[in-house]
């Protein structure tokens, strides 16, 4: 064999072996292999475990934990907890536990680092460090319901609180609001309080309020729980409910429209019902022949009649004609209280439409509503 070759082959392994990565030599390459953070209750409990990726085993080093870090730990970072482990042998992981009792309620962004003091020179110091966010759990009081019943002028308030976080054990307020133009807040004066002696985690609890005697209108109540700002929630926003509700206040519903064309006559059957509390005074209801959207008390109409007054519970029918009608297709309004002289429990069910034909045969087919009963 050529000694030349032979020279030059021991020399090409030479350089090879001075290139290997330092790991190669005999180095250490501790990892933080995996973090489990565990949270019951206030208790957290982290397993960390470290692995030495190393040809060489290590000597001792300090593995540790951090309950809330913004950044990656250092060198130089303060541990909350700390272990040490006295060797790992090159291939070898170990796993330690740690406990962190009574923790405050809240979030955090927990770290561990092996050999957190940097005592120990490796192949890679970048792959110490592990993390994982975790939340100390805190009650969510949820205002789910607010129910509101009219009896006359009495009415009943029934509140429904559930917990949606971890168990309270301390009371809260329950608050109510008979009429309030926006939420309120745990400085606005209330009507009416109850105290809840805290509440488990999924559980739910009603309070019943009673007012005697309202006054006649539209209202609007609201309900807070947490009432006076005590308990630290996961969300604060999810504390307040409102109803709308009236007392003692008629509300005109037009329940029917029917159309009946003969030639070029039509005529219209309009029902108007008082569905609310209180009787109605006398009002107008006005009918359109032909509009392309609801009407208001200001648009012109085509025909009025005038309704003296409705009971609680009555209903009406009026009856239109209109001759020498055009051929064409048209849509009819009606519109109770069309001079919107009634104030109502509700002011969105006043009027109703209904599409008609004059002069359209196969149009007429298709479209003629026939007489049918009123109620």
């Amino acid at each position: 064999m050529n000694r030349g070759l032979v020279h030059l082959g021991s020399l090409v392994l030479t350089l090879c072996v001075l290139l290997q990565p330092a790991r190669a030599l005999g180095a250490v390459d501790l990892v933080l292999s995996n973090l489990d953070i565990q949270v019951s209750g206030t208790t957290v409990t982290y397993q960390a475990t470290v692995c030495n990726n190393g040809s060489t085993g290590a000597g001792a080093f300090q593995l540790a934990i951090y309950h809330d870090l913004v950044t990656a730990p250092t060198c130089s970072s303060t541990a909350s907890q700390t272990t040490t482990v006295s060797s790992l042998a090159s291939g070898m992981c170990t796993m330690h536990t740690f406990t962190w009792s009574n923790a405050p309620k809240g979030s955090y962004s927990g770290w561990a680092r092996a050999d957190a003091g940097c005592a120990v020179a490796e192949s890679n110091e970048n792959n110490n460090n592990a993390h994982q966010n975790y939340k100390v759990r805190l009650p969510d009081l949820v205002l789910s319901n607010l129910e509101v019943q009219v009896s006359g002028t009495d009415v009943t308030y029934n509140i429904t609180v559930c917990n949606a976080g971890d168990p309270l054990t301390t009371p809260f307020s329950v608050k109510l609001y008979y009429d309030l133009t926006a939420a309120p807040d745990c400085t606005t004066p209330h009507d009416q309080v109850s105290t809840v002696n805290g509440l488990d985690s999924g559980l739910c609890v009603m309070r019943s309020f009673i007012r005697l005697n309202a006054p006649t209108g539209v209202h609007t109540a609201w309900a807070l729980t947490d009432g006076d700002c005590a308990v630290a929630e996961m969300n604060e926003t999810n504390n307040v409910d409102s109803e709308k509700y009236s007392v003692g206040l008629p509300d005109l519903v037009l329940t029917n429209l029917y159309i009946q064309v003969n030639g070029t006559s039509v005529a219209y059957q309009v029902t108007v019902c008082n569905n609310g509390d209180d009787v109605t005074s006398a009002t107008v209801v006005k009918l359109y022949y032909d509009l392309t959207g609801p009407p208001s008390c200001s648009t012109s109409h085509s025909q009025q009649a005038t309704v003296n007054s409705l009971a609680s519970g009555m209903c009406t029918v009026l009856n239109f004609s209109r001759t020498g009608a055009p051929a064409g297709s048209y849509t009819a309004w009606a519109l109770a209280d069309g001079g919107c002289a009634v104030t109502e429990m509700n002011e969105n069910n006043n009027w109703r439409k209904e599409a008609y034909a004059v002069g359209l045969p196969d149009l007429v087919a298709s479209n003629m509503s026939p007489w049918r009963p009123t109620r």
